[in-house]
């Protein structure tokens, strides 16, 4: 009975979800699961089938996903009809999120790799590809990091902030663990806070938000501490703090490039030249200033020109497949004919959203060019860079911005059922249309609707706002 009320209260249904997909980190701390299982797989400890050890995984993940999507919007409603809001529980539920074992992202594996290749082996890992340090196969952290035969894309501030707190955590990967996962804590609630100011009542949805919770807190990417300092630079940018605010775009930027577009407009938006100048010259200084111990000539910016490995299953992909496989084109040829098409596309939609946000100051327009940054660089559609744009989305009151938030989390739950995998070909092209499918249903439902009164075609949605 109590376990049965307890599921019926919209926190224990998020409680239970973060305390279900909690259980290998609590096995893995009460020394039921060594690292080396956990490093091959979250429940690689109850099958030794690999196949087998695959279909657990993706099950109990999805169990726990389902559960925590279904609980997350009664909970939002029970929390705005409260008087007294209970911020305990809020905090109880962002602990368990955080410490939550990733499920499907190796990235924080990576991360402690990035520290032991500056700490261990003095190498830069701005220009350094793991496979170049001798006998990297016999450590394990090296072979886990992943990136063996390219360098990472990340900016200095990265590297830096990595080498911080790897000298912050000398006992190895658990003291890394455990501080990084309370960096991204922390992120996430500087930014909730911000966007919170940014439009009262909007930092609980996205502090609980599935995709907050699984890709920043459970996951750890280190996008959270970009999204932060992008966010800081745009609600400084707004009380008209230039400097601070140019500081903030230029760490954002340096910590992963995708930024760098959208966060530009910044510079060009106020009128007076002398604000402008307040914004860029602190930008480009920190950005210059930060990459000075790494430099080693153009090759230190080597990471961020290599994004073959990020190819497949994007938009790009079944284009290339289609010239492939209907008009016979030789594969090579029709790889670069898909680069360049899918990045005039993205382009188009970062140019309209950029001039869009320039005329309105709308924060979802700057949601919008920080997503089209982001496919414009990489030519391609992954999961998680709506999560990017998720801060800005949330501060606008358009119903478009309302509508992708929604279509956020169910997004998710197609990127952990089929990727982590290992699907086939056919089924990954399924997976990317099952991408566009709620996103293209949303813009389809506004333009249909009242607010679109059918006035204007769907992609003309993608730059405009309908109140």
């Amino acid at each position: 009975m109590r376990l049965r009320r307890l599921l019926r209260e919209p926190f224990g249904g998020m409680a239970l979800a973060w305390l279900w997909l909690d259980v290998p980190t609590f096995l893995w701390w009460s020394g039921r699961a060594s690292i080396g299982q956990m490093l091959r797989s979250p429940l690689g400890f109850l099958s030794t089938n690999r196949h087998i050890d695959h279909v657990w995984a993706g099950a109990w993940y999805f169990v726990g996903v389902g559960l925590l999507l279904l609980s997350y919007q009664p909970f939002i409603e029970a929390w705005e009809s409260r008087t007294r809001k209970p911020w305990h529980l809020a905090l109880l539920l962002l602990l368990l999120a955080s410490a939550s074992f990733p499920f499907v992202s190796h990235d924080l594996f990576s991360y402690f790799g990035e520290w032991r290749t500056m700490a261990i082996y003095h190498r830069n890992p701005m220009i350094t590809p793991v496979a170049t340090i001798s006998h990297w196969r016999s450590d394990l952290w090296l072979v886990r990091a992943g990136w063996q035969r390219t360098v990472n894309p990340y900016g200095p501030v990265w590297f830096g902030l990595v080498d911080l707190l790897g000298r912050l955590a000398p006992t190895g990967f658990v003291g890394f663990f455990v501080v990084w996962k309370a960096t991204v804590l922390l992120s996430t609630l500087l930014t909730g806070l911000l966007v919170n100011r940014l439009r009262p009542g909007t930092g609980i949805r996205y502090l609980l938000h599935p995709v907050v919770g699984i890709e920043f807190l459970a996951n750890a990417h280190n996008d959270v501490i970009m999204m932060s300092l992008a966010v800081a630079s745009f609600f400084l940018w707004t009380r008209r703090r230039w400097v601070a605010a140019g500081v903030c775009a230029g760490l954002s930027v340096a910590t992963k490039y995708i930024t760098l577009l959208a966060l530009g407009w910044l510079v060009v938006w106020p009128e007076a030249w002398k604000s402008r100048v307040k914004v860029a010259i602190p930008a480009l200084a920190v950005g210059v200033l930060s990459l000075v111990p790494f430099w080693h000539g153009l090759a230190t910016l080597a990471g961020t020109l290599d994004a073959t490995h990020l190819f497949l299953r994007s938009p790009a992909f079944i284009i290339q497949g289609t010239l492939v496989h209907l008009l016979h084109m030789p594969r090579v040829m029709s790889r670069h004919w898909a680069i360049v098409a899918t990045t005039l596309l993205f382009f188009c939609i970062y140019v309209a959203t950029s001039l869009r946000f320039w005329r309105t100051q709308d924060p979802i327009y700057m949601g919008d060019a920080l997503l089209a940054a982001a496919l414009i660089f990489m030519s391609w559609l992954q999961f998680w860079y709506l999560g990017w744009a998720l801060p800005f989305y949330l501060t606008s009151a358009h119903a478009r911005a309302q509508t992708m938030v929604r279509y956020l989390a169910y997004l998710e739950i197609v990127r952990v059922v089929g990727w982590p995998f290992g699907l086939p070909v056919i089924l990954q092209i399924a997976q990317v249309f099952l991408i566009w499918t709620p996103v293209g249903w949303g813009l389809w439902k506004l333009w249909r609707g009242a607010e679109g009164r059918g006035r204007y075609r769907p992609w003309q949605l993608l730059g405009r706002g309908n109140r």
